[in-house]
């Protein structure tokens, strides 16, 4: 699991180049950010507003977050982990702002929001949720 990664310095882009190479599909797809704010606002009950997809899928959801539409649009060249040819999710500008206007007009909908974002990350990142789902993978690498 690479985490830390910083897009934009090359000792990150080496090192997880050299990660691929040497582990090949042992290595997670998911790559966790040097800023991982998005993904700690939850955790604090805070209203997150994002697209559900790739990582912020993890935690966004109708029940969990706001989630923004999107369009997915293809990436013209290689920029950090994001591959050329690979999907971004170009997010709507007037989903934004309607989702804005929401949580700032209904702040009883986003403290509620946010507290089963919270209730959602405990559950899922808890010590025992974590310690789990690393036992798992290790069976499965075990038996490769």
């Amino acid at each position: 699991l690479r985490t830390m990664y910083n897009a934009q310095s090359t000792l990150t882009q080496q090192v997880s180049n050299e990660l691929e190479s040497h582990f090949g599909n042992k290595v997670y797809q998911t790559i966790v950010p040097r800023n991982v704010r998005l993904a700690e606002a939850p955790s604090y009950g805070k209203p997150v507003i994002a697209t559900a997809y790739g990582g912020p899928a993890d935690f966004v959801s109708a029940e969990t977050a706001f989630p923004l539409e999107y369009t997915l649009r293809e990436i013209s060249q290689t920029i950090g982990p994001y591959k050329k040819g690979a999907l971004w999710a170009d997010p709507s500008e007037r989903s934004l702002r309607s989702l804005m206007r929401l949580v700032t007009s209904q702040p009883e909908a986003a403290r509620r929001v946010g507290g089963a974002g919270r209730d959602g990350v405990r559950k899922r990142y808890s010590a025992e949720a974590i310690g789990g789902m690393l036992a798992q993978r290790l069976g499965v690498i075990a038996r490769t």
